[in-house]
């Protein structure tokens, strides 16, 4: 009986102790009134500046992420495919600075 109020005590501890922590945030930056977007051509020409960023990075980020793992294995026979060895060093995960981007 004893060791089960010891083992229900250190579980109750490990289970309810992380719950004691502050969660109090302080925001880093807030948009007021006076900041935000007043009409339609504002809101559209800020989320535009946005997504075009996105278009480069969609190019190389498919490719990327797929042949880092086993989804996609790029077949490099002699020099066909083979790009200066970027598809390989991406699956093998050996890229450095100097690799070739994709």
């Amino acid at each position: 009986m004893i060791k089960s109020l010891a083992l229900a005590g250190a579980l109750t501890i490990i289970v309810v102790a992380p719950a004691c922590t502050d969660l109090t945030e302080i925001p880093q930056s807030s948009i007021t009134p006076d900041k935000f977007y007043t009409n339609e051509t504002q809101a559209v020409g800020g989320l535009a500046s946005v997504y075009a960023s996105l278009r480069d990075l969609a190019n190389g980020y498919y490719e990327t992420s797929e042949v880092s793992t086993d989804e996609i294995i790029v077949p490099t026979r002699g020099t066909d495919w083979y790009d200066n060895g970027k598809w390989l060093d991406i699956h093998r995960q050996t890229w450095t600075a100097h690799s070739p981007a994709t």
